[in-house]
């Protein structure tokens, strides 16, 4: 098979007539571009389609001329459906001998004189093999193109090639496209891998020749790989896989950067002993911190002698006592702002941005060690003491990244807390309201007539009657002493359970009803005066006795049972085995504007007069339990919600309407006079 450099595509392009038969024959209105809207239309087609055809797997590596066919079949398709496609496929043609093939990394010049041999392919004349020199000004005059004439890169422009500083020029085909790959995927992967060892830069100069160079991600980084062994030798190992991978794809199909990192990585440790690159020079570090100005050999030497210790980064004296531990991150803001103040720096900002402000000044007043050529062989015979003040400056510079990185952290961690328990308490909110609106619904449904109580079994749930004491229209107190003693509630259609309910609250209502057979009889006489002086109809609870402290103040039915039109304060509790009845006095106690406390198996009671005073003392109660359950401080840790339920409003009478009929009657209507259409008129 031969090489791909014997042999190239012919087509002739289709373009010019599509373009004149978009046009028509017809002379139409055209845009300031001098196009018709039919030409606008395929010529955006056309921008569109070249990019559908490069970003495709199946031509983006083949011929120019078998892209532009397949360029053209696809927008001839769209424009003109169903009509045959008037072009064919490009011709394969042998080069003839002694012209080489299409240089991958030629430059394309188109001049005016005619081409080496007779051809009718659309594409520029092939070029020729230029040398390295020119291939290497082509570079650079792409990267001033792009990036601006005063353009220099972070290392420099190297003398011998006139490129960036460790710079890789790749030939692959499809070099541009394996190494950004669709919406620079590969690229971003690449860069985020390598951005703490070194920031990856790149320039596309054609079709199949691209440059890529490394740099420094920081300028302190510079010392660092001065320095460092094992950070410059993770910088040589950035630039070798690069080059291992630009010679690898030399003039050919190249695979993406993602898929040749990995199978880097598979083959273990690499050696970079055998990678000869020059280390980058200290003068940029210098220059860009402002220290550019030139200094003699005895100011060196003379700050040398006076400031350096060996092995240990120096802090600038007038920085505190504290500022050398590296705890600027682990200071409170109080001791942040004291520090602030003192170096008369704004105190304004949270704990990082205090603590990059207090670092940063730190670096300012920091002395750097200075250009390398201020070390000679009279000051520093040996070089101990530059590589002890650049070792110094590195260890600093490292420290104060390290310090300005944890603050940054612990910044973001917690606001990354706080909006997390944000969600949570949202989400509890939302979880609390839908558990109370389906508890409220199916203690409507059981009976409970709209009580919003929280069971925490089963059995506290149990279907009551249709009609019950909460559902009754108030009565008077007078007319609630003297009801008939043989009222009682219809069972109606009750299962067994709700049956058992209402037999007891019978038997309740019968007893509390009854007349008293004996005067003498004390406890008959007690029972008769506190049911007519109760002012809110309460009927006698049926105590539970149990093991608690006074656990037969703990009624068994549900306390709204024998509430009516009445304002009440539910304490609804976690866990009814922790229910104390002893609480129940000790609510009364604690809050003295409380006239009734009672307690069931789902919490506390605490009933209020319907008087002013008595509407006034349940909203400050509510309000202050409420506070005390919200911060923790109530007395009963059990207690875990607190609900108002005010006096139910009376039910309006709902009038029957009644529909007396409408018969129509006609009657005679004034007629208008005309004399009042007239009035006015000026008679000639």
């Amino acid at each position: 098979m031969a090489s791909p450099g014997n042999y190239f595509y012919e087509y002739d392009s289709l373009l010019p007539f599509m373009w004149n038969l978009a046009q028509g024959e017809a002379e139409l209105k055209t845009d300031d571009r001098g196009m018709t809207f039919e030409q606008a239309n395929l010529w955006g087609s056309v921008r569109k389609t070249r990019d559908r055809v490069l970003t495709d797997e199946r031509y983006r590596d083949s011929d120019q001329a078998i892209q532009q066919y397949i360029l053209e079949y696809w927008v001839w398709g769209k424009h003109w459906p169903g009509q045959p496609f008037p072009g064919s496929f490009p011709t394969k043609t042998r080069l003839p001998h002694g012209v080489p093939g299409p240089s991958s990394f030629g430059v394309l010049v188109l001049t005016d004189g005619p081409p080496p041999f007779p051809t009718a392919n659309h594409r520029p004349d092939m070029p020729l093999p230029v040398d390295e020199k020119s291939q290497q000004n082509e570079i650079r005059a792409a990267i001033l193109r792009y990036k601006g004439l005063s353009y220099v890169p972070f290392h420099g422009w190297d003398e011998a090639t006139g490129l960036p500083h460790y710079a890789i020029v790749c030939t692959a085909i499809n070099g541009f496209y394996a190494f950004c790959g669709k919406g620079q995927e590969y690229f971003k992967e690449i860069r985020d891998y390598f951005r703490p060892v070194a920031r990856v830069m790149f320039q596309r100069v054609q079709h199949g020749l691209m440059v890529v160079w490394i740099e420094a991600p920081t300028p302190e980084h510079i010392l660092l790989l001065n320095a460092n062994e094992n950070a410059w030798d993770n910088f040589k190992g950035c630039w070798a896989f690069f080059k291992s991978w630009a010679e690898t794809y030399k003039d050919d199909t190249a695979e993406d950067t993602v898929q040749f990192l990995r199978d880097w990585q598979g083959k273990g440790e690499l050696d970079v002993s055998g990678v000869e690159l020059e280390r980058p020079p200290m003068l940029q570090l210098a220059l860009s911190r402002g220290q550019g100005v030139a200094q003699t050999d005895s100011m060196v030497w003379e700050r040398e002698r006076s400031h350096h210790t060996p092995h240990t980064a120096k802090m600038p004296s007038g920085s505190s006592e504290r500022a050398g531990t590296g705890s600027y991150d682990t200071w409170s803001k109080n001791e942040l702002e004291l520090e602030c103040e003192k170096r008369g720096l704004s105190k304004s900002g949270h704990v990082a941005v205090l603590v990059q402000r207090v670092v940063m000044d730190d670096i300012s007043k920091h002395e750097y060690c200075g250009p390398t050529d201020c070390f000679t062989k009279e000051n520093d015979p040996d070089g101990s003491i530059e590589n002890a003040r650049v070792d110094a400056d590195a260890k600093f510079d490292y420290h104060c990244q390290s310090i300005m990185s944890k603050a940054w952290q612990n910044y973001y961690e917690g606001m990354l807390e706080i909006e997390r328990t944000k969600s949570y308490t949202t989400a509890k909110d939302i979880f609390d309201s839908t558990r109370d609106r389906e508890a409220e619904i199916s203690h409507k449904v059981g009976g409970y007539a709209g009580q919003n109580l929280h069971p925490s079994k089963k059995e506290a749930a149990m279907p009551q009657p249709a009609t019950t004491l909460t559902s009754r229209k108030p009565q008077s107190r007078k007319s609630a002493a003297s009801s008939e003693p043989g009222t009682k509630l219809k069972s109606g259609s009750l299962t067994a359970k709700g049956l058992a309910v209402v037999e007891v609250m019978n038997d309740n209502i019968a007893k509390s009803t009854a007349p008293a057979q004996h005067p003498s009889n004390t406890e008959s006489r007690t029972a008769e005066r506190s049911l007519q002086s109760n002012s809110a109809t309460y009927t006698s609870p049926v105590h539970v006795p149990g093991s608690g402290p006074k656990s037969d103040l703990i009624e068994s039915l549900p306390v709204p049972f024998s509430l009516e039109s009445t304002g009440y304060v539910f304490l609804a509790c976690a866990d009814t085995n922790k229910i104390r009845g002893d609480y129940v006095a000790r609510l009364k106690a604690e809050y003295r504007s409380v006239p009734q406390a009672h307690a069931d198996k789902s919490g506390y009671y605490l009933v209020f007069e319907d008087t002013v005073e008595g509407h006034v003392a349940l909203s400050d109660c509510y309000e202050v339990i409420y506070d005390e359950v919200l911060r923790g401080v109530f007395f009963d840790k059990n207690v875990i919600d607190v609900k108002l339920f005010n006096w139910k409003k009376p039910e309006k009478e709902v009038l029957e309407e009644v529909h007396l009929g409408y018969t129509h009657v006609p009657y005679p209507k004034e007629r208008r006079s005309r004399v009042a259409w007239n009035r006015g008129r000026q008679v000639l």
